[in-house]
């Protein structure tokens, strides 16, 4: 994960340094009116930022302020993002659609910056932000083209699923290496978009309990990836639901059970090629150890699959 050094309003004089601050804000979150609360008093603001993969992290510290995100800011930005705000310390007021959502340490929050919302924080809080493109959304769940503003409980279910990941990531920064940035990268994308799927979008009740099943399908299949016994049936036998049902729930995504197990494995081998840790296992023993057979196979799949030979992934690691 790339990592930069942190970006404090002290490295300018006082009187400058909410002017720079709403500069800092508006060039490494988005483009937001800021406004003091306590104009009388010393300001101070940091920002430490990150990327991971496409996914723009930043750690936002700061003190009693409002962050108003207006049609003029949209206008004049013209970027259609997905900010997710994950509450660290201190609390904090999500105003939209004109009603106000608390938002406490723990819990996060979905800000769509082609809509006009509000933050209020009344007193010093720490928030990171996590901001992505719609479209990589979009490879996982089909998400309206308008989607409101939301807060979400970080304390329980997928909600605290999300928040952990996410805040564990950005913890765990400095020893996450290149060759595993693409997976954290699809997982946190696939989690954010189900989420966003199942409590924005709105589906029916039934179409909202096959998600369910497929999350447990998905969830499943990544626990027993290693078992070159894995199959559909054995899938379906778990859920206790047919392997017909089970094929029908993949279909809903454009895709195949065989073909999420086979994509699943080939991301697992090609971390380990690229782990230095695992330089003295031949390509044969890690293609075994992540359930595939057929070493003639895996090599076409993979080469198919990342546009080199696993050799050749190894040697570029």
């Amino acid at each position: 994960m790339t990592m930069a050094s942190s970006i404090s309003t002290d490295i300018v004089q006082e009187h400058n340094r909410f002017e720079f601050w709403r500069d800092l804000v508006c060039d490494k979150i988005i483009h937001l009116d800021i406004e003091r609360v306590f104009p009388d008093k010393p300001f101070f603001g940091s920002i430490k930022t990150g990327l991971l993969g496409n996914l723009q992290l930043a750690a936002v510290h700061s003190i009693a302020q409002k962050a108003r995100r207006s049609g003029h800011q949209i206008a004049e930005a013209n970027e259609d993002k997905a900010l997710f705000c994950f509450q660290l310390t201190g609390k904090a007021f999500l105003l939209h659609d004109g009603r106000a959502e608390e938002v406490l340490p723990g819990d996060w929050a979905y800000c769509d910056t082609t809509r006009p919302f509000q933050w209020s924080f009344p007193d010093r809080h720490i928030q990171l932000a996590l901001k992505l493109s719609r479209h990589s959304l979009l490879k996982y769940a089909a998400l309206p083209a308008v989607m409101p503003v939301r807060a979400f409980s970080g304390k329980q279910g997928l909600g605290g699923v999300v928040f952990d990941m996410v805040t564990s990531i950005w913890n765990q920064a400095d020893h996450i290496h290149n060759h595993q940035i693409e997976v954290l990268e699809r997982i946190v994308a696939e989690l954010l978009a189900t989420v966003l799927h199942e409590q924005l979008a709105a589906p029916a009740k039934g179409a909202r309990s096959r998600m369910v099943r497929l999350v447990e399908a998905k969830a499943k299949i990544r626990q027993q990836l290693d078992d070159p016994n894995l199959s559909v049936a054995s899938i379906a036998h778990q859920l206790k639901v047919s392997v017909r049902y089970l094929h029908f729930l993949f279909n809903t995504e454009g895709t195949t059970v065989g073909r999420y197990i086979r994509e699943r494995r080939l991301e697992k081998c090609k971390h380990d090629l690229g782990n230095p840790l695992l330089k003295d296992r031949s390509i044969t023993e890690i293609l075994y150890s992540r359930g595939f057979n057929d070493s003639s196979h895996f090599s076409k799949l993979f080469k198919k699959r990342y546009g080199l030979s696993p050799r050749q992934c190894r040697f570029m690691s």
